[in-house]
């Protein structure tokens, strides 16, 4: 199925639902065929309330972020140009006012054509108000003196003008302000608006149908529709559907542009105002980078109100999926996490049933009058199950958590996973500064996990050069550590946060020596040292040429040593038998290549050793809590 197709299915599946046009002002609508919306920024959009008789009661400007609905033509939906078509109904103040004359008639002459063909009585009562609103002269004063009370203002065609509390001359040129309807005592005294009034809406589609006689055949949908050449804009004026003006992009094959794919009104509506939706409504949709934007729903749950983002910590995603169940997962292994993520997606009254199908797509505005579309794909929710656990099972390590004193099992999210290891460290952070290599990166990683793939190679690769140069992450290095540990992991093997005494891979042995080395010196500094250890000094070395620089480090700690011998005894002890029981590992299993560079398994060794020697029971009196 094409992203268009699922979209269009997408629509009258919420229509059957009863979702489309369910109105609230301050949230996401699914809006009706042939309508637009707007969301206020407290000085954009105002409201005109009257009586049904259409006398003038107030004006005021719409709170921050409330939404209005209303209907549109197909030539206002994106207009341009320098005599723009009028909306039917709502509508800049440049149209309702007469100060623009060709403006403010071509807006009667589409609101009196919507009112003469209405239907139902609502309609006509709320329309007829509106037209007897218009006939007021003095309309434009009474809204100004509402909307500046107490202010000595002068009007200029649409400009208004008043001094403020310091005297200064204040400007504002309300010609492109919204304006938009209510009726204050419209049915047992409840106000209704152009926004909330559905038989409002309903009247337009069936108006707006007539208008447009089906004259061919849509390649979408594969119904009789009016084909049309104009579709919405979203992101701004950028369109998901378009034709270019070039004719080199279609000579040769077809005679006119039109003829590359032929759209109907209706199917480009529905898909469009799906789009839209999904766009803005946080639970479908999340910001990706720059003007790239992830979209996903299910084919039994369109808002996707169960609010599953693949960006987000993995965790954060397991929480959601537990939040079904009674008992919350804390410390479970992976598979225990897989076995209860199932558990999950069937139980309670918001359960996902494997049967229902799964899409997700990557728009990027690709410039301010394209969108294009990056990846979509169409998927059971059960291969989406299997992805996901497979995702978690193989890009999963331990982390520490100060509230719960103990290790968790944590995948990192896409953009931890991006920055640490592709970015830089500065001024304290990590950062990738190469904004459409990261744009591009994000979208690897989606398609890795809603496809079942592996990590990409480069991501092994990076992590595993990460892990040698210790010293370019001064201030980062733990979350480098754990961001790369989860990387790495499952490369050839999977590897425990606990140490394993029977793996003898020379690199393995090597990492726990560093780890005991660099313990060795930082055990003797003061808490609040910021000193760096030889170990950590001579650590791209070390991963280099190991054996060469594990004499170089033998030497250096020799002073250390001794001072921990004296004051720290029990710490010392540790320790040393930890060092002489790598070493003569070392030696018994006589490797060949003693000197050559360490494999990216030293990081585990060195890994499980510091966490082995600050969980043991000596008198270090302190916790790891940086791993």
């Amino acid at each position: 199925m094409s992203f268009t197709t699922a979209l269009l299915k997408a629509y009258e599946t919420a229509e059957d639902l009863n979702i489309v046009d369910k109105y609230d002002e301050f949230t996401t609508v699914l809006l009706p065929l042939f309508h637009s919306s707007m969301k206020s920024n407290n000085k954009n959009i105002i409201c005109i309330y009257m009586n049904s008789e259409g006398q003038f009661e107030k004006a005021e400007y719409l709170p921050d972020k409330q939404v209005i609905i209303f209907p549109v033509t197909e030539q206002s939906v994106s207009r341009s140009g320098s005599n723009p078509p009028p909306h039917p109904v709502s509508d800049k103040l440049q149209y309702i006012i007469p100060v623009y004359l060709d403006k403010h008639e071509n807006y009667l002459r589409e609101l009196n054509q919507f009112y003469g063909s209405a239907e139902t009585n609502d309609s006509k009562k709320f329309l007829r108000s509106i037209l007897q609103l218009l006939q007021d002269g003095e309309l434009l004063n009474k809204i100004v003196k509402d909307l500046y009370p107490g202010q000595d203002v002068t009007i200029n065609e649409m400009t208004v003008s008043y001094r403020d509390e310091k005297d200064k001359k204040i400007s504002v040129d309300l010609s492109s302000v919204f304006v938009t309807f209510a009726v204050t005592d419209f049915n047992k005294h409840q106000t209704a608006t152009v926004s909330n009034l559905k038989s409002l809406h309903d009247d337009y589609i069936q108006y707006f149908n007539q208008k447009i006689e089906p004259n061919g055949i849509c390649n979408i949908s594969g119904e009789s529709d009016y084909i049309t050449q104009k579709h919405r804009g979203l992101l701004g004026n950028a369109k998901l559907i378009s034709v270019s003006n070039n004719k080199e992009t279609y000579a040769g094959r077809f005679k006119e542009k039109t003829d590359i794919v032929r759209i109907g009104y209706r199917s480009s509506e529905k898909i469009h105002l799906m789009l839209k939706y999904l766009l803005e409504n946080p639970n479908s949709q999340a910001w990706l980078s720059e003007q790239q934007y992830l979209v996903n729903w299910f084919s039994d749950d369109i808002s996707n109100d169960r609010q599953v983002n693949l960006t987000k910590n993995s965790n954060e995603f397991f929480t959601f999926l537990n939040s079904l169940n009674d008992a919350p997962i804390k410390n479970s292994p992976v598979m225990q996490h897989n076995k209860q993520i199932k558990q999950a997606f069937k139980r309670g009254d918001l359960s996902i049933k494997e049967t229902e199908n799964y899409y997700i797509a990557i728009i990027d505005k690709a410039s301010n009058g394209r969108i294009s579309l990056k990846y979509f794909r169409e998927l059971s929710v059960s291969k989406l199950l299997e992805n996901l656990q497979k995702w978690q099972h193989e890009n999963a390590w331990w982390r520490y958590k100060k509230e719960l004193n103990k290790s968790v099992l944590e995948t990192p999210s896409l953009y931890q996973l991006i920055d640490t290891i592709m970015g830089v460290e500065r001024d304290g952070n990590i950062v990738l500064s190469n904004d459409n290599y990261r744009k591009m990166q994000i979208r690897d990683l989606v398609t890795c996990i809603v496809e079942g793939k592996t990590l990409p190679n480069q991501y092994f690769l990076k992590a595993d050069l990460n892990c040698r140069n210790r010293l370019s992450y001064p201030d980062t290095w733990n979350q480098m550590l754990f961001t790369a540990l989860a990387v790495l992991n499952n490369k050839k093997e999977a590897f425990n946060e606990m140490l394993d005494r029977d793996n003898n891979n020379r690199s393995y042995l090597f990492g726990r020596l560093l780890a005991v080395y660099e313990r060795m010196e930082a055990a003797t500094f003061d808490k609040e040292s910021k000193r760096t250890t030889n170990a950590e000094k001579f650590w791209t070395s070390y991963t280099n040429n190991p054996a060469t620089m594990m004499n170089t480090l033998e030497n250096k700690v020799k002073s250390y040593e001794y001072k921990l011998q004296h004051t720290q005894p029990g710490i010392y002890n540790t320790l040393q038998r930890e060092k002489n029981d790598i070493i003569n590992k070392l030696h018994d299993n006589s490797f060949n290549n003693m000197n050559s560079k360490l494999d990216y398994e030293f990081i585990f060794g060195y890994y499980a050793e510091i966490k082995d020697i600050f969980t043991k029971k000596t008198d270090v009196g302190e916790k790891n809590n940086d791993q």
